[in-house]
């Protein structure tokens, strides 16, 4: 099984049957004794490191150190398996409050051009950068 579902997203991870650790190990062609020895533990606390892994039984920490030992960046993330909603810091409202009140006022002084205040608001159009 791979990292990440057969249609390619990353909707859900799916953990190789024999772990991360093991899956790294054996795809880098590296002996139990190898990986042990830059972990400074015995072969046997890897082997034991490796099964308890699929399991959900080890320790971030260690994950961490075999990472290291493998040459790998270890990675800790959840990740959401649907869209979350935007998060609008009170600094982000009131930006676009502004943004939105300066394109009112701009839009207000083209009604004294022959423009009803009822015409649509145009921000962007095609190529070219907004202004």
């Amino acid at each position: 099984m791979g990292i990440v579902d057969g249609d390619g997203s990353a909707e859900r991870f799916a953990v190789p049957d024999k772990g991360y650790i093991r899956w790294m190990r054996e795809g880098r062609k590296q002996t139990l004794q190898e990986v042990a020895d830059r972990m400074g533990i015995k072969p046997q606390s890897l082997a034991q490191m490796e099964t308890a892994e699929p399991e959900g039984r080890i320790k971030i920490e260690t994950l961490r150190l075999a990472a290291q030992a493998l040459g790998c960046t270890f990675v800790y993330a959840l990740v959401p398996n649907e869209m979350l909603a935007p998060r609008l810091t009170p600094g982000k409202m009131k930006l676009i409050t502004e943004e939105l009140a300066e394109l009112a006022r701009r839009k207000s002084g083209d009604a004294h051009a022959g423009h009803s205040r009822l015409d649509p608001l145009v921000i962007w159009e095609g190529e070219k950068s907004p202004s």
